[in-house]
């Protein structure tokens, strides 16, 4: 059985800028923007370093792409929230001003979604009150008339 080698990868992290639209010459738009995974800790205790990518969206062919598309989700992200791609690694090549070659792991994203806030409302629960206690019995007092 002969099977193909596959460029897929599912992650989610955290944007941490929001996303930004660009074009090519050609006219078809692109949205970009820094994608941050964190590793966890350590098993002393250790904050393990962050992952950067670089998350690159296309702007579907018109009849493709659904609500889903990486491109979509991308329209209405915003900096720190928490999201989900699926889509293939790259390594991208760039030179930076000073004319050092660097290189960096992106992901071109297909499919894509927001997760909910990793922050959780705190919510408190108010305990039923309990019925106050029936009144004790009054003292009867012998010597008063009772009015009827």
């Amino acid at each position: 059985m002969n099977v193909g080698l596959q460029n897929k990868i599912t992650i989610s992290g955290q944007i941490v800028a929001d996303p930004e639209t660009n074009s090519t010459q050609s006219g078809v738009r692109v949205r970009n923007a820094p994608l941050y995974v964190g590793q966890g800790r350590d098993r002393d205790g250790n904050k393990k370093p962050t992952i950067k990518l670089r998350l690159t969206a296309w702007e579907p062919r018109p009849g493709e792409g659904g609500d889903d598309s990486a491109y979509v989700v991308l329209s209405s992200a915003t900096k720190g929230q928490m999201i989900t791609v699926e889509g293939r690694l790259t390594l991208q090549s760039y030179r930076t001003q000073d004319g050092t070659e660097r290189e960096q792991l992106g992901i071109v994203a297909e499919l894509a979604r927001i997760e909910a806030s990793r922050e959780v409302p705190v919510v408190v629960e108010r305990r039923p009150q309990r019925p106050p206690p029936p009144p004790a019995s009054l003292p009867v007092d012998d010597d008063e008339e009772i009015p009827f």
